[in-house]
């Protein structure tokens, strides 16, 4: 059995069927090995915001 950590190094994320809850939840738990995020088109301004406060909190 291996016992080391899953280590999410890059995350591409799309606006379909996005939910915010999600991704904080992968921020906390794998966001200390991301090294690369991409954005796919977000049309929704709210999201973007919420998107870069939850990245600010986690990586700053």
């Amino acid at each position: 059995i291996n016992n080391k950590p899953f280590k999410l190094k890059s995350l591409f994320l799309s606006s379909r069927s996005f939910q915010i809850e999600s991704f904080q939840l992968l921020l906390q738990k794998f966001g200390y090995y991301l090294e690369n995020i991409g954005f796919g088109f977000f049309t929704n301004d709210e999201l973007k915001q919420q998107l870069l406060e939850l990245i600010i909190k986690y990586f700053l």
